[in-house]
């Protein structure tokens, strides 16, 4: 299959075709049954690396999040409720962490807990601004 990635065969290659592949395979339907087939230790020529193409709607790369909102339902959803993504996006490793998340199965059930703790819509947004790391936190963790 064409979207099969081996992200082992990516890892001598610079900073940014690392992040575009990263891309890629964040943005993009994965095949789970083929990848297995394939070595994550696999080396790719140059040519095989510079001809990796990305689909146009995806930005080859970006030193803002506000360059995958439209892409991204869960930073569409963050933004509505209030999240400053440029604060977050300053912080190490925050941008590719909410790149990551699934809006229904990582921040949803996070949210209705902070709902059910007692904190008001109006103040989601500042809470996750303030500690966005409460969207990866173990729920059990958190109800405790």
């Amino acid at each position: 299959s064409e979207h099969v990635i081996s992200l082992g065969r990516y890892l001598m290659q610079p900073f940014k075709t690392l992040f575009i592949v990263l891309s890629e395979f964040l943005f993009s339907s994965v095949d789970l049954d083929v990848a297995e087939e394939y070595s994550a230790l696999e080396e790719i020529s140059d040519e095989e690396a510079a001809g990796i193409s990305i689909p146009a709607n995806i930005p080859p790369a970006s030193n803002s999040l506000r360059d995958y909102v439209d892409k991204s339902e869960t930073l569409t959803k963050l933004v509505q409720l209030g999240v400053h993504l440029w604060k977050l996006e300053q912080r190490p490793n925050v941008g590719s962490m909410l790149l990551r998340l699934d809006f229904n199965t990582d921040v949803a059930p996070r949210l209705l807990f902070l709902k059910q703790i007692g904190v008001e819509n109006s103040r989601l947004g500042y809470i996750i601004t303030h500690n966005p790391f409460i969207l990866t936190a173990d729920l059990d963790n958190l109800q405790a």
